[in-house]
């Protein structure tokens, strides 16, 4: 499996909508199950459409090449929230902070340090931080100590058991994104190209 990124001209001239969607095990209605539906536990990932207008015939044939490389989803995207590509509360002086306590994998807690001392709102409701390879969103305003740590509520849940000194990133955090539909991209010469659609799901890094 390889990792894509697309590059800053074709992001500059794209949309990206994320959403949060819940998928949940669950039997149908039958001759053992009559009267209800027996929820499952719920997974959560983020899907994402992607709109974007290349305004060069050089941005479509990137663009197409980029995604012959997806393979049919064989390969995944490395993908961010343009409209939270920074954080909008105080932070810190640095792109990246750390975990100040280890948490365990479906912990929706995590306690950060090395942020801005003291600060009321040191990470806003949704921004969003990246842990590894998986994207999370805060949940709640969320404000710093004297010693420039503090507790952020997030979704989903951890992917992945986190240690003391993890590296978190505050700025145009990613997660791991398969192509879920396939797309054309008409190439004529001379002419502005339609908006291409991408639909996109999250494809969570749960490899310890």
């Amino acid at each position: 499996m390889a990792i894509l990124t697309f590059s800053e001209d074709l992001l500059a001239v794209s949309q990206v909508d994320f959403s949060l969607v819940s998928l949940t095990a669950h039997s149908p209605q039958s001759a053992l199950n009559q009267f209800s539906i027996t929820d499952g536990p719920v997974t959560e990932f983020w899907q994402a459409t992607m709109t974007i207008v290349p305004r060069t015939e050089a941005n479509w044939r990137a663009l197409r090449a980029l995604l012959f490389r997806a393979r049919s989803g064989q390969n995944v995207f490395r993908v961010h929230d343009p409209s939270s590509a920074s954080y909008r509360g105080a932070g810190a002086s640095s792109p990246t902070v750390n975990i100040a306590v280890s948490a365990v994998a479906g912990d929706e807690t995590v306690t950060l340090k090395n942020l801005t001392a003291s600060q009321a709102i040191s990470l806003a409701a949704d921004d969003k931080i990246g842990i590894g390879e998986n994207l999370y969103s805060v949940m709640a305003d969320s404000g710093s100590n004297v010693s420039g740590q503090t507790s952020v509520s997030i979704l989903p849940a951890l992917r992945l058991g986190v240690a003391v000194d993890d590296a978190v990133n505050l700025v145009k955090p990613t997660g791991l994104f398969r192509l879920m539909s396939k797309p054309s991209v008409v190439i004529v010469p001379g002419m502005i190209s339609q908006p291409v659609q991408l639909e996109l799901m999250e494809d969570p890094d749960v490899d310890a």
